[in-house]
């Protein structure tokens, strides 16, 4: 009674020996070469702080080592935002990006700076800036939240070379 099933149970196992790796090599020999890739949906782009609509007056500014390209949108007479991205990897962690009113004398993070929002490889981020009349004269720091130090900072580009019009956030 049980020969018949050990007979069974082996020519199944050789079956399956050769039938398994046969289905791999057939699966891997149809899979597509490239995976298909969809559009990305703007409106979440937008929601994660991706800049969807980036302005035709980026200034490259060097700050050390890094450059950046940075665009200020004049959104109504009271707010602007400031699309910023750099143009090589970043090679700290966790940047943030710090908005300051007066220009940055030594390196640390004053008391009075503001955060603007996180800068994440080559991509364009949208953050708004402070609704106050000296949004021109102020600077940016880059500041390593991992490495507790300011990783490079810069003045803001004048307001007054930036579009004004309509941007969607």
């Amino acid at each position: 009674m049980i020969r018949p099933r050990r007979l069974l149970h082996r020519q199944m196992f050789l079956l399956l020996a050769f039938l398994v790796p046969a289905l791999l090599f057939v699966g891997l020999a149809f899979r597509p070469d490239i995976p298909p890739v969809s559009k990305p949906d703007l409106t979440l782009l937008a929601q994660a702080g991706f800049a969807s609509n980036i302005p035709d007056n980026l200034t490259r500014v060097q700050a050390g080592e890094q450059s950046f390209d940075i665009g200020l949108v004049r959104n109504s007479s009271t707010t602007s935002s400031l699309i910023i991205r750099s143009v090589d990897p970043l090679l700290k962690p966790d940047l943030l990006v710090y908005w300051v009113p007066e220009s940055i004398q030594d390196n640390s993070l004053p008391d009075n700076a503001i955060l603007l929002g996180e800068l994440m490889g080559t991509s364009f981020r949208h953050m708004t800036l402070p609704a106050t009349e000296t949004t021109e004269q102020g600077s940016l720091i880059i500041y390593s939240l991992a490495h507790q130090d300011v990783f490079t900072s810069f003045l803001i580009p004048s307001l007054s070379r930036a579009r004004k019009g309509n941007h969607t956030s």
